[in-house]
């Protein structure tokens, strides 16, 4: 016995019988169920490929625009990407911006977020750079034209 009480190991054959038939009943009872929740699991569903996302083409479709606008004037990614505001960056900058407007068909705040700026922060890039080299303005943005005289067209006022 020990301080406890409990008999530390059975010293009769009898009692040692009883305890390897318990200890085998409990492994055969253990594997049985085992078998069984094998053999109910539903077989997993099969793997299937998902479809591509279509908002990763007009991503990738920007970065590229940025990488070419970054090897014609030469000029890092990163350096187009920061917050700088140095003047031999800004017509790589709006340049990439103006490119990405027109040939991606992301919105201005999805472009915002690539450039790290406001999406009206990229329309003023894009209009900065119409007015710089005299490309059509992409997706019909006329905001070189003020409000008021933009509605003075529309109604013919001029």
């Amino acid at each position: 016995m020990t301080a406890f009480g409990v008999r530390t190991h059975l010293t009769s054959p009898a009692a040692q019988r009883i305890a390897a038939d318990a200890r085998r009943l409990a492994a055969e009872r253990i594997a049985a169920d085992a078998r069984r929740l094998a053999a109910e699991a539903a077989p997993p569903p099969p793997v299937e490929k998902l479809p591509a996302l279509k908002s990763i083409a007009p991503l990738s479709q920007c970065h590229r625009i940025i990488e070419e606008v970054s090897r014609r004037h030469d000029i890092p990614v990163g350096e187009i990407l920061s917050d700088s505001r140095a003047r031999v960056l800004i017509p790589a900058r709006h340049e990439a911006i103006f490119r990405c407007v027109a040939e991606s068909p992301l919105s201005l705040p999805s472009i915002g977020r690539i450039f790290n700026r406001d999406h009206t922060s990229i329309g003023y890039a894009v209009m900065k750079h119409h007015l710089r080299t005299g490309e059509r303005s992409p997706r019909g943005m006329d905001w070189i034209l003020g409000g008021r005289k933009r509605h003075q067209l529309k109604n013919g006022d001029a």
